[in-house]
């Protein structure tokens, strides 16, 4: 019960992301020019982080207020891994762009390898935490998954930008 109370109100950030911002980035992004890329992947991305870091912020302040409101007190217990949880979205909005680029632009196996990866980490990340720290262990093992996630796609993101080509920004499926 109380992971499921500390998801709440991250998954809120997760949800407006893939939902609204994703899917109007992928037509932008599946014929864009080099230089002009990676200027727009870097303003969005620090548009994302700020936002992030603004619900974040609410999170600390009212987190425990919101959990009252609506769990009551018995759910209490769901502040501290709320707040890891929450930064955990912080992290990945570090890297949001970079996997809708990656997919716009046909290197799908360096998101499938990113995703395969962090998870593979988070799973043992998470059997590590779990005993000892219990719930909170949950939100550690998140922050730790996000954050090597978003370096692995920022890696394979910077990797196909780096092509020779400047008007083909990353390579053809077919790499």
């Amino acid at each position: 019960g109380l992971l499921k109370v500390a998801r709440q109100f991250p998954d809120v950030l997760s949800d407006v992301t893939n939902k609204l911002l994703v899917p109007a980035l992928f037509p932008e992004f599946s014929h864009l020019k080099a230089t002009a890329g990676r200027a727009l992947v870097a303003r969005l991305n620090l548009v994302s982080i700020a936002v992030f870091a603004l619900v974040f912020l609410c999170l600390v302040l009212f987190g425990k207020n919101l959990i009252l409101l609506f769990a009551g007190p018995a759910f209490l217990g769901a502040y501290a891994t709320m707040l890891w949880l929450g930064f955990a979205g912080v992290v990945g909005a570090t890297s949001f762009s970079f996997e809708t680029l990656l997919t716009a632009t046909g290197a799908i196996r360096r998101v499938v390898w990113a995703n395969s990866i962090s998870l593979v980490f988070y799973l043992g990340v998470l059997a590590v935490l779990l005993r000892p720290m219990g719930i909170e262990g949950v939100g550690m093992a998140a922050v730790a998954y996000a954050a090597v996630r978003s370096t692995l796609l920022w890696r394979g993101a910077r990797q196909v930008a780096l092509n020779s080509d400047p008007t083909q920004v990353f390579p053809s499926a077919s790499e």
